[in-house]
């Protein structure tokens, strides 16, 4: 048994698990040949951590079918002694249907997280793409538009080649559907220059190509052949091209996922007392954006009944941009205090927070019918709210084994953060009880800092923050909150993560 306490530590896999994502996003070699077998190696600062493959063949009667194949390998950390260390390993293969045009006609996506497995399977369609997410042997379906602007992204820089899109000084703007995460965002396609670069011993003419996707950024050297030598992100992951043994030989012991830890946690001057017992905390947080990776916009941290911000100013210097904050955080008074509503709450306004998603499955009927029986009849939506909140504390096996959804955490019985408020969102969600998940930061004794944490809040009358990881029906004032939402707001953890310091002032 995993420390409950210590275990939370571990869960600045919340965010690693995206960077997983951008590696999936820029791990692989495009040639304009349509018929090209390219391998590319993964590297973290940490050391070499997965590879990816990539794969173009023609179809009959004209178009292509683009393949991907990229694999993550890690070995856990913090294990039990007399334990022998474990492999994560994070799978994405990938497979895009284009018509002769390069036009989007279908697409497959698998990921397999922990022993999890996720399918997305989607087809383009008079301006809409139609898909179907299948986790834990439940599927949702879902559409969105898609314009001609729109991109799948294990097919970009495919297209982007086969077009010759690509010309020194000039941008292309798309939106880049992520398959894996079932998102839409923007990029923009920018070529800086053209250079010649050391390669393998010889000197290799390369476009510069930078990509801007919400604040993930990723220069990449490609040749006039389209291929991709190697590509940089700023989130500090690296790809290169290799022969297929160089790229699939992760060496004699895997990168550990502690050493991952150890980077991500910020540490504070001096250590916090009984931080499970806070009601109040004012702090000051410190975010410095490198020179060239883009702005940090002053209104990003969030505030709310519990989280205001009593100051915050931003400087530019030669190093980048600095944003600096004071929060004051208080923990939301009583329990059961000015909490008037009765389940279910079915006002409008709330609709976006109680829909099933394919992460959070408030309709599976297993979910419904765990939720009501845990409920027992309780009509606070506080009180309800708690009792589900207890239920999945005790329920969940606190190990760092990320789930993709509810589902296979309710399935499995095991998880992380991010696992106990997905399953918390479904079970109160499906009791009419409206919750958004929370991604930011907590105190941890362990580590005498804060780290990356997931946790949900609950509208019972007013938003409150509960945390079914610690067992808190009302979470303390140490949770530190950054952004609301799914995957796509998630992903704007990358504007803090290694840039942000912090101190506490009461």
């Amino acid at each position: 048994m995993i420390n409950r306490n210590g275990w939370v530590a571990r869960k600045s896999y919340v965010c690693f698990s995206f960077w997983i994502i951008v590696c999936a996003l820029h791990s692989t070699a495009f040639a304009s040949d349509p018929l090209s077998d390219q391998w590319m190696g993964i590297y973290s600062k940490q050391g070499k951590i997965g590879y990816g493959h990539l794969w173009v063949t023609e179809r009959e009667g004209g178009g292509y079918l683009v393949s991907s194949d990229t694999r993550i390998k890690l070995s856990d950390f913090l294990q039990e002694a007399n334990v022998e260390p474990g492999v994560q390993e994070t799978r994405v293969v990938e497979e895009v249907e284009l018509d002769a045009q390069l036009r989007p006609i279908r697409f497959q996506s698998v990921m397999t997280l922990s022993g999890r497995e996720q399918t997305v399977l989607g087809t383009v369609q008079e301006g809409a793409l139609k898909y179907q997410v299948n986790a834990g042997g439940y599927t949702v379906s879902k559409e969105i538009p898609f314009s001609e602007q729109a991109v799948l992204s294990s097919s970009l820089d495919f297209i982007l080649f086969q077009k010759d899109l690509l010309k020194v000084g000039e941008s292309i703007q798309l939106d880049l559907f992520v398959e894996a995460l079932q998102m839409k965002i923007p990029v923009e396609i920018k070529v800086l220059e053209n250079k010649e670069v050391p390669w393998e011993g010889e000197a290799v003419d390369v476009l510069v190509v930078q990509k801007k996707m919400m604040n993930m950024i990723s220069t990449s050297w490609v040749t006039e052949k389209g291929v991709t030598l190697r590509e940089d992100s700023m989130e500090g992951f690296t790809a290169l091209l290799e022969p297929k043994e160089k790229a699939t030989d992760l060496g004699d012991s895997l990168v550990s996922m502690g050493s991952f830890l150890a980077s991500s946690v910020i540490k504070i001057s001096e250590p916090l007392e009984n931080p499970r017992e806070r009601d109040q905390l004012k702090v000051r947080l410190i975010n410095t954006i490198a020179a060239g990776s883009g702005t940090h916009e002053e209104d990003s941290l969030m505030e709310d009944s519990r989280q205001k911000i009593l100051h915050q100013e931003s400087s530019q210097g030669e190093e980048g941009f600095q944003h600096e904050w004071i929060l004051s955080i208080k923990k939301e008074g009583k329990e059961g205090e000015d909490q008037t509503h009765n389940i279910p709450i079915t006002e409008e306004r709330f609709a976006p927070y109680l829909l099933e998603t394919p992460m959070i499955q408030s309709n599976h009927p297993e979910i419904r019918k765990k939720a009501k029986e845990v409920v027992d009849g309780e009509e606070s939506a506080f009180l309800a709210a708690a009792k589900i909140n207890q239920w999945v504390f005790g329920y969940l096996e606190k190990k760092i084994v990320d789930n993709l959804s509810a589902l296979d955490a309710f399935q499995s019985g095991e998880g992380e953060c991010q696992s106990h408020t997905a399953l918390f969102a479904a079970m109160s969600r499906a009791v009419g009880i409206p919750t958004r998940m929370v991604s930011g930061l907590v105190y941890a004794n362990e580590f005498g800092g804060f780290l990356f944490h997931a946790w949900p809040e609950v509208y019972t009358g007013s938003w409150v923050a509960m945390d079914p990881s610690f067992g808190q029906n009302i979470a303390d004032a140490t949770h530190i909150k950054l952004t609301v939402g799914g995957w796509k707001e998630q992903l704007k953890l990358l504007n803090f993560i290694g840039k942000i310091k912090i101190e506490v002032m009461e």
